[in-house]
């Protein structure tokens, strides 16, 4: 298996000029910032009963930092509830209003899988 490729870089480590600037923005940040983030989001989730597969960071890319989780619901209102939940957690509202961590949700994909019969979930 070859290696990873990273469109941030060049060939010999250096790093291409259209992501210089988030290159050093996401450089400045160091790791603390987002793990801290990771730690008190999976918090909240855990608390709230989001059923979690996983919760990561993201390492590369052109929309840094960022964090990506998966989670399982019984069905779309369950879904929806726990959101609900979610958005009006004291929380979530006192840490998304910190400024260190203020703007930072500015997109989410949303993907909607469904269990094939020889899936574990």
């Amino acid at each position: 298996m070859g290696s990873i490729f990273n469109e941030m870089l060049n060939p010999d480590g250096s790093v291409r000029a259209p992501y210089a600037q988030i290159h050093d923005w996401v450089g400045s940040l160091g790791t603390a910032h987002v793990e801290r983030a990771l730690k008190e989001a999976e918090g909240i989730f855990r608390r709230l009963g989001f059923n979690a597969v996983f919760y990561a960071e993201v390492l590369s890319g052109s929309r840094m930092p960022n964090l990506m989780y998966m989670t399982t619901f019984r069905d779309q209102a369950d879904r929806d509830a726990r959101w609900k939940s979610f958005s009006a957690d004291p929380d979530w509202k006192k840490l998304s209003a910190m400024e260190e961590y203020k703007n930072n949700v500015s997109k989410a994909d949303k993907f909607f899988l469904r269990p094939v019969e020889y899936s574990d979930l």
